[in-house]
């Protein structure tokens, strides 16, 4: 049974968490079994490219505030996989745009948001 090397190199580059290429040779003289492959790339892997991907910064922001509470971020985060000690699956946290002072409330039900929210 015979297998393309170039398919063998990109599985091993996956198995090893997309190790580098130039350094698989060096991990196949550690690791019993590993079979021979071509050792040359071409190209970039398209899981490598996603991974190095940046993001830009947000555009700034043309409304500016002076004053606390004048506006407020916030965000629901959960369901969780776990709840916490307390029996706690969500959290809200809240921003003050001018202070920059957040809050954060522990919620077991996504409904009590509104009423965490006024408090």
């Amino acid at each position: 049974m015979s297998c393309d090397t170039s398919l063998q190199f990109k599985l091993w580059h996956r198995r090893f968490a997309y190790l580098h290429y130039k350094a698989l040779p060096d991990v196949r003289q550690m690791v019993t079994r590993m079979p021979k492959f071509q050792e040359e790339q071409e190209g970039v892997c398209p899981g490598c490219a996603k991974g190095n991907l940046k993001r830009g910064p947000f555009p700034s922001s043309q409304s500016k505030t002076f004053d606390i509470l004048q506006l407020l971020h916030s965000d629901i985060s959960g369901m969780m996989y776990m709840n916490s000690l307390g029996g706690y699956s969500y959290y809200l946290t809240v921003t003050d745009d001018y202070s920059r002072k957040t809050w954060i409330y522990f919620l077991k039900k996504n409904d009590e948001v509104f009423s965490s929210f006024q408090h």
